[in-house]
């Protein structure tokens, strides 16, 4: 909606509806927000490429590696607590037992969830990417356009004149 907004300025321009002036003026303000635009868009390409991508797998790597090592854990217990099971020994308690179970299977679901959204980090990196690099390409094609405008719509300015050279020596 913008590039239309600038080739129609530059429009009126060409017809001379609009003073010069104040269409330079306008025509400079949306330069300077469409060269912010561009520089925020590289700004968070390079933000995402560099910082939030690896930062967000190096969490998910770590919190599925704590996640494993609960479930290690917890399967090390219902071991350690099998030989109790016997009816000359005695069993634990059963809130214990039942305890150790909702651990167990609270565990493994956190660790499927988080190697699900770990995988899907991975799968939609390349959508993100793309995402971002568009948002920067368009930026930067309505910099060219609002340039191109600005430049049909400046005055020719004739070049002064070169100097004869002139058959006298200055002194």
């Amino acid at each position: 909606m913008k590039l239309f907004a600038t080739v129609f300025l530059a429009l009126l321009v060409s017809m001379g509806i609009i003073r010069s002036a104040l269409a330079h003026e306008i025509l400079f303000q949306d330069r300077m927000t469409a060269a912010q635009e561009l520089e925020q868009a590289k700004a968070d390409l390079r933000n995402y490429w560099l910082v939030e991508y690896p930062r967000k797998l190096r969490e998910l790597d770590a919190a599925i590696e704590m996640t494993e090592t609960e479930v290690a854990n917890n399967k090390s217990l219902v071991r350690e607590y099998r030989p109790f099971n016997r009816f000359s020994i005695g069993n634990p308690f059963p809130i214990t037992q039942r305890n150790l179970e909702l651990c167990a299977r609270s565990t493994e679901l956190r660790l499927d969830s988080l190697r699900t959204e770990r995988n899907n980090l991975v799968r939609f990196h390349s959508d993100q990417i793309r995402a971002l690099t568009a948002r920067m390409i368009q930026a930067r094609d309505r910099l060219q356009a609002i340039d191109a405008a600005f430049a049909a719509s400046a005055p020719a300015v004739e070049p002064l004149p070169e100097k004869a050279p002139s058959d006298t020596p200055s002194q």
